[in-house]
């Protein structure tokens, strides 16, 4: 798409759909199917995955194709306390997407670019009789406000899982300095105990060559007195 093309259909919430690619699998020589998390150059799975409908946020034209920045919609139903997701199967119904009956939930803790040229029209289907796809339908009033909180929720809570992650490294770097200088501490306290036998040890051969000597000196002095009387 020209950059005024791009910009003129895809304004922020419009409905679009997005083919986001589907995960692969991995055939072996040995006639093995595996997954393809060895190819990180593929798409993975627990990424955001096949053909579905979204919420345009942004379309910005980069050289030759433009980027879209859009909230995928998802029929997996997301936690009850995730107030970065938002019911919106009432909000599409009127649209008459044919493709998208059932219920559905924007999440907007999974804001992310994609190239234009995997946005594509819905198509629309009214009362069985189908409608060429287009870029008409758009989130307003009520509809784009409840977006809107949700995204400020998505926002924050990424930003709380970043602070929780740099807490959880600094807390981890703080142990491993803990750990070095709790070994540095054990072998100050083997030194110790070690020089402390070895003081004892000395201690008492000293204790012990110091009373030799006094009784040899006792026995010497005894020895005198003897010969002079």
């Amino acid at each position: 798409m020209q950059k005024q093309i791009l910009q003129a259909f895809l304004r922020p919430f419009h409905l679009v759909e997005v083919e986001y690619g589907h995960p692969m699998s991995i055939g072996k020589v040995t006639g093995e199917v595996k997954s393809n998390k060895r190819y990180p150059e593929s798409f993975q799975l627990g990424s955001m995955p096949k053909r579905r409908l979204a919420i345009v946020l942004k379309a910005t034209q980069r050289k030759a194709t433009g980027l879209v920045q859009v909230v995928p919609i998802s029929s997996v139903q997301p936690s009850g306390h995730d107030q970065s997701c938002v019911e919106v199967t009432d909000m599409i119904a009127p649209f008459g997407f044919s493709s998208y009956k059932k219920q559905c939930w924007a999440i907007c803790g999974m804001v992310e670019h994609v190239s234009a040229t995997r946005i594509f029209a819905p198509e629309i289907d009214f009362g069985g009789r189908k409608h060429p796809p287009s870029f008409k339908a758009v989130l307003k009033g009520e509809d784009k406000k409840s977006i809107q909180r949700a995204l400020v929720h998505g926002v924050e809570a990424q930003a709380v899982v970043e602070e929780k992650n740099d807490q959880i490294a600094l807390r981890d770097k703080q142990i491993i300095e803990l750990q070095k200088q709790l070994e540095q501490l054990q072998m100050q306290l083997k030194t110790a105990e070690i020089h402390e036998a070895i003081a004892r040890e000395y201690s008492e051969i000293l204790e012990d060559n110091f009373e030799d000597a006094v009784a040899r000196r006792i026995m010497s002095e005894m020895a005198c007195s003897v010969s002079d009387a």
